[in-house]
């Protein structure tokens, strides 16, 4: 692990103590880095992030998650189960078709 990752970590997780006070830029700003960075460890904590909304989590980045869910195989299918939990009742069925996809692949 470098520290690049402990760093993005932290930040992801200060953000996510926001709650509902976390401004739309910084959550297309975590799905961003979810999508596109080259570290899976920093796309794992952008997920874990994410999932820390919970029901607070905007349906864009339900929409990120679910396709992280299912292409990439380097994020922890725990991790992205975790963020799917949270979202409750909001969690949409085909995050959980991906999730049983991943388990059973």
């Amino acid at each position: 692990h470098d520290a690049n990752e402990y760093v993005m970590g932290a930040a992801f997780e200060a953000l996510a103590k926001l709650g509902e006070r976390l401004p739309p830029e910084a959550v297309a700003a975590l799905i961003n880095r979810m999508e596109q960075d080259d570290d899976w460890r920093v796309r794992r904590a952008a997920v874990q992030a994410l999932g820390e909304l919970g029901e607070r989590l905007p349906p864009e980045a339900v929409a990120a998650l679910i396709n992280r869910a299912k292409h990439d195989q380097k994020v922890d299918v725990m991790v992205v189960y975790m963020a799917v939990e949270k979202l409750g009742e909001r969690a949409p069925s085909e995050a959980v078709a991906a999730l049983i996809n991943r388990v059973e692949n």
